[in-house]
């Protein structure tokens, strides 16, 4: 499931799952340049997911590889292991990231490039 949402903090795109048996949510906190994963049923932060220098505009989660993507106003991609935080690749656009879908092992990113 996945949604838009304004929060006191600005916009953030909601992402949660549940097939891994442990109910998480990933916001992309826009003016934080973050994105965040929480366990829906203690409320707790599992992780921060950092790197971005504007707003994130968009994420992708695959469960089955433990990756957590990001795209940003900063014209990057970003992936990041899901355990740690750790950023794994970076990949640059001509302009703002705008749509992201992680299928398996292809993630495949839109932008606004010319």
């Amino acid at each position: 499931m996945a949604s838009n949402s304004s929060t006191g903090s600005g916009k953030c795109t909601l992402l949660a799952d549940t097939s891994s048996g442990a109910p998480l949510l990933f916001a992309g906190l826009s003016e934080e340049r973050k994105v965040v994963c929480y366990n829906l049923v203690t409320k707790e932060k599992i992780q921060d997911y950092i790197g971005h220098t504007l707003t994130v505009s968009c994420i992708a989660v695959s469960m089955r590889h433990r990756l957590v993507c990001s795209g940003s106003s900063d014209s990057t991609v970003r992936v990041y292991k899901m355990s740690s935080g750790r950023q794994l690749r970076k990949y640059n656009h001509g302009d703002v990231v705008t749509t992201m879908v992680l299928a398996g092992n292809v993630l495949v990113t839109g932008s606004v490039d010319t």
